[in-house]
């Protein structure tokens, strides 16, 4: 794909930051498959409404995550590796993004493991 070329260094920093985090959560899209199939209106506004539900739902993860002192990457560009990520997870849902979560270079400090005992829920 020579017209992406563009994105390599950004691919590259994605797949250092994904072997470097402690957590990947890879968000699913379990009412659509391959983002790369055809398919009928109908169903391609069904996919564009979950799709803004669940950046909906990633956001709150990335903020709730944040309000713990944690650092957090939203991955969106998947798509340069989508078949092996999908092989990798073992699902033919649709891989919406990954989130990845640690600890951010500027907020480390000797307290580092209470944090990581700290909950990701959205309850409060």
């Amino acid at each position: 794909m020579p017209e992406w070329a563009f994105a390599i260094p950004d691919a590259e920093n994605t797949v250092r930051i994904m072997q470097e985090v402690p957590c990947l959560i890879a968000v699913l899209n379990t009412n659509q498959h391959t983002p790369f199939a055809s398919i009928e209106n109908e169903k391609r506004i069904v996919e564009i409404c979950d799709s803004l539900s669940i950046g909906a739902a990633i956001e709150n993860m990335i903020l709730t995550a944040t309000s713990y002192g944690l650092g957090t990457l939203w991955i969106a560009n998947t798509c340069f590796a989508y078949n092996e990520l999908m092989d990798f997870i073992g699902t033919d849902s649709q891989l919406t993004g990954i989130v990845a979560v640690g600890f951010a270079d500027e907020a480390q400090t000797k307290d580092r493991g209470n944090h990581s005992k700290k909950s990701l829920s959205t309850d409060r």
